[in-house]
């Protein structure tokens, strides 16, 4: 009995360490009709929009991959909301780069707000540092 007690203290330790095993995860923001969709293996960020009627869904990508292809890795990249209700922060857990993220409802005020890269600018290729334009095209869903 008193060995099981202890395996049971220990299980939680070892659970907590683990890498996430999710590609995708959904964030939800102020608005009950839009969700944010996460690729946590190359940072692309969706936008879907949704409503009870059909009328007015779609997907739209605010944030295109920000690394190449051969440097994917499933829970690399996370999002954070901040205290601005359109913008979140994407987190890149293996360099610390950062880029301030927006929603919107208006799609010419999607996109990337600003990135922060403290002092390893050199390191990083300029495509991941570079911002994406406001704006973006709608992919529908129905």
């Amino acid at each position: 009995m008193k060995n099981l007690f202890l395996l049971l203290l220990f299980i939680p330790l070892v659970s907590f360490g683990q890498e996430s095993n999710e590609r995708y995860k959904l964030y939800s923001t102020v608005n009950m009709w839009t969700f944010l969709k996460l690729d946590t293996s190359n940072g692309l960020i969706q936008q879907l929009q949704y409503d009870i009627e059909g009328n007015n869904q779609y997907i739209t990508t605010i944030v295109k991959p920000r690394i190449d292809k051969k440097d994917e890795s499933i829970g690399r990249f996370e999002l954070y909301p901040t205290e601005n209700m359109f913008n979140f922060l994407l987190l890149d857990q293996y360099n610390g780069l950062l880029w301030q993220i927006q929603w919107s409802l208006d799609e010419k005020n999607r996109g990337i707000v600003h990135y922060f890269y403290g002092n390893n600018e050199e390191k990083f290729p300029q495509h991941m540092l570079d911002d994406n334009e406001f704006g973006s095209k709608k992919d529908s869903i129905n």
